[in-house]
């Protein structure tokens, strides 16, 4: 369940209560929540990946896992998974899960 940056992930659940996390997020770990920005890392990135998501995750909205997919520019495969919330997929889709795995660590590993 990629999500894209942290602030927009926590900005929408944190309401009011977000500034003084991302206070603290710098105090503590040494980096503001803003730089959580995975997208131009993943634009470097080469490694050949795999994007699993469920449609209706509620803490990592789906929109964000699609989103990084459609940006990878490597070689990469997806199971976005309808009626599933967040990383329920190994568990109420087993069979599917272990196909897509092991056919995507066959073709690349």
């Amino acid at each position: 369940s990629g999500f894209n940056t942290g602030e927009e992930l926590l900005r929408s659940n944190m309401g009011k209560v977000y500034p003084v996390l991302n206070y603290m997020n710098r105090f503590i770990s040494g980096f503001y929540i803003e730089q959580t920005d995975v997208r131009p890392h993943l634009l470097e990135s080469r490694v050949p990946m795999l994007f699993v998501h469920g449609h209706d995750d509620p803490l990592v909205p789906f929109y964000m896992g699609a989103e990084l997919y459609s940006l990878y520019p490597g070689e990469k495969d997806c199971l976005f998974c309808p009626g599933i919330r967040h990383v329920e997929t190994s568990y109420y889709r087993l069979p599917l899960y272990e196909e897509k795995l092991d056919s995507f660590i066959e073709k690349y590993m």
